[in-house]
């Protein structure tokens, strides 16, 4: 699994595999976004296919 995360800083960290030096990925199933986004600190939205792919590819490139 491969799998790109875009900070609040605009950092983004590619994920590969189940861990990073950052992030570790969880054994359950994310909430949905409206109880994601109901705690202040974050602010979780659905993004379009093109969107994914544009954050994907600038990863890449960041890399």
């Amino acid at each position: 699994m491969v799998s790109t995360s875009v900070s609040r800083n605009n950092r983004v960290v590619r994920i590969t595999g189940r861990d990073t030096d950052t992030i570790g990925l969880g054994e359950i199933p994310c909430p949905g976004l409206e109880e994601i986004n109901s705690q202040e600190e974050f602010h979780a939205v659905t993004i379009t296919e093109a969107e994914f792919e544009a954050a994907w590819v600038h990863a890449h490139r960041s890399a």
